[in-house]
């Protein structure tokens, strides 16, 4: 089947670019059909076609149903973008995607995370955000914590395997700070995370946000 998964591959990639809603969910389900022949084709393609074309399909929709009302909710647009946010953790998941090939997903749920988004879509990004998080704490700490300051994650995020301490972390205030005198690469995001007792987050807290400095 690898042949012809590489055939149809450029029209499948130019769907998602379609202004029909509908054709775009009808790509994306397919997508997953192949994920399940072709999954180390899809995983050596992912940061360099499929994520970003599903990124910019749905950062289209962002402005579209921000402040929409109700009557959004039985418009195509609002399905297609519901089954995209609901279905990208899983499918993120199962082709066992990285630290790059997540970062621009996660960002983009930040963003469907916001207060302005119809609550349904809310619902269905975290449903991927929780997924997220057992795959990799440290990018969703470091994207939502960074763009959600007041949201407390703590209450509402699983815990990770193998990361009781973690899971514990507590965010600072925004405008609590630390100095940074004399501290490595990196200590200054670490230390704006605390545990209940106070002190810096672990290794794993530490050496993640140092990636992303």
């Amino acid at each position: 089947l690898l042949p012809l998964v590489h055939k149809i591959w450029p029209s499948l990639m130019a769907r998602f670019r379609d202004r029909f809603a509908i054709v775009v969910e009808k790509a994306f389900q397919f997508l997953v059909v192949l994920s399940n022949v072709a999954r180390d084709f899809l995983r050596s393609r992912a940061s360099s076609d499929i994520i970003p074309s599903l990124v910019t399909f749905l950062k289209r929709g962002l402005p579209v149903s921000a402040n929409s009302t109700e009557s959004y909710r039985h418009l195509t647009s609002y399905r297609v973008q519901h089954e995209l946010l609901a279905r990208l953790g899983t499918f993120c998941s199962d082709l066992n995607l990285g630290t790059e090939s997540l970062r621009p997903v996660v960002r983009l749920c930040a963003l469907y995370l916001a207060t302005n988004q119809p609550p349904g879509l809310r619902q269905a990004t975290f449903q991927s955000v929780k997924v997220f998080w057992l795959l990799d704490p440290g990018l969703v700490w470091f994207e939502l914590l960074s763009r959600l300051p007041h949201r407390d994650l703590v209450d509402v995020l699983p815990s990770p395997p193998n990361s009781a301490r973690f899971s514990q972390l507590q965010a600072v205030p925004p405008r609590e700070t630390v100095s940074c005198k004399d501290r490595p690469p990196g200590a200054v995001m670490a230390a704006r995370i605390r545990d209940p007792q106070g002190q810096v987050a672990g290794e794993i807290a530490r050496i993640r946000f140092r990636l992303y400095l």
